[in-house]
């Protein structure tokens, strides 16, 4: 006896640097129901056999991005592994546990005259769409993965089927993110699958440069409001590494802060980012008047000297209008020009005297 079945695997982060794929879902060729593993049942370690068939490892080799999925069909034999998701009598289960549905096709029923004045018109997915607590993605704004993950959550808040995701999807991007959008759709005569746009986008989008993970952890305080900067430095953190653990992002922004900030703030009680963010926002904020800083180790807030920058002097915080070396150059241009005008008056006195 063989049973063919279709399982749905995704890659997902264990922890901040290791990703792992695990088994989501099995459905059985023929039938409409969709059942969902548990989530602590979800693992190569509580599926040996199935994570150990060729087409498991080629979908595991496949997977190596996070937050991507992959649909495959593998047939369950009697000699293999049928038994570890079918009892006797055909039903799906998993150590001897029946699975959840988590998705059905359900027939539409037929629709009388009466039942047809009745019914209510289908509320059309943009309506909805609007219901949903999430800011346009750009390419650009956010990081591409956990603004993905959220899209998703809002989509299941509203009931909106999977089938439905990339219409929505489309409504929720902008500027280059709507081109990629565009350019998949042309690609293919039919609408691709959920988990091809979903793929395709963590392909696309979800690629952090070693640049912009050196400012996000480099980040340091240099004036301002603290609650500010410490939310400004946890975004950029996130945005780089969603899985950064609470202790992680505690203790980086901390020690982004200066010195004396920090010896203000206790360590054993700062357990949640929540608590020394309502810490921080206890402190007055840095001033040059009150700041706990000699005048001559006061942070300064400029911005870097572009004067100086054009001459290789990087990282000089002055602003340009108050820059020693434009106004020594300045000086240097308006020596030059008087002394090129005496020199000009010079050459035509003696010409005016050639002439007499």
């Amino acid at each position: 006896m063989e049973q063919k079945a279709i399982f749905h695997f995704a890659s997902e982060a264990l922890d901040a640097k290791t990703t792992v794929v695990k088994v989501k879902t099995i459905q059985l060729e023929g039938q409409d129901e969709i059942y969902q593993f548990p989530h602590d049942a979800q693992t190569s370690n509580r599926h040996e056999n199935l994570f150990g068939h060729a087409v498991t490892k080629g979908v595991v080799k496949s997977l190596k991005t996070r937050n991507k999925f992959r649909k495959v069909k593998i047939t369950l034999k009697e000699s293999e592994f049928l038994s570890e998701y079918m009892d006797e009598e055909g039903n799906v289960s998993f150590e001897g546990i029946y699975l959840e549905v988590v998705q059905a096709n359900i027939p539409t029923p037929t629709l009388t005259p009466s039942t047809t004045r009745s019914a209510q018109p289908e509320v059309p997915i943009n309506k909805i769409a609007k219901e949903m607590a999430l800011n346009k993605f750009d390419g650009r704004n956010c990081n591409a993965g956990a603004w993905l993950e959220m899209f998703i959550s809002e989509c299941e808040k509203l009931n909106i089927g999977n089938n439905k995701y990339a219409e929505v999807l489309r409504l929720w991007l902008d500027g280059m993110a709507l081109e990629w959008y565009s350019g998949v759709r042309k690609t293919s005569i039919v609408m691709p699958s959920w988990d091809t746009w979903n793929n395709s986008f963590i392909d696309t989008f979800d690629n952090k440069s070693w640049s912009d993970i050196a400012y996000a952890y480099e980040f340091k305080f240099l004036g301002g409001s603290f609650l500010e900067f410490a939310l400004k430095k946890r975004g950029l953190l996130l945005d780089v590494d969603r899985d950064l653990t609470i202790n992680s992002q505690i203790n980086l922004i901390v020690t982004a802060l200066p010195s004396e900030i920090r010896s203000r703030l206790v360590a054993s009680q700062l357990k949640t980012v929540d608590a020394l963010m309502s810490a921080l926002s206890k402190i007055e904020p840095m001033t040059s008047k009150h700041s706990g800083y000699p005048k001559d180790k006061q942070h300064n807030t400029d911005k870097p000297c572009s004067y100086c920058e054009s001459l290789g002097f990087k990282n000089r915080l002055h602003p340009v209008e108050k820059c020693r070396n434009k106004i020594k150059d300045k000086k240097k241009n308006e020596n030059v020009k008087i002394v090129n005008n005496n020199d000009l008056e010079n050459v035509i006195c003696f010409s005016e005297e050639a002439k007499n």
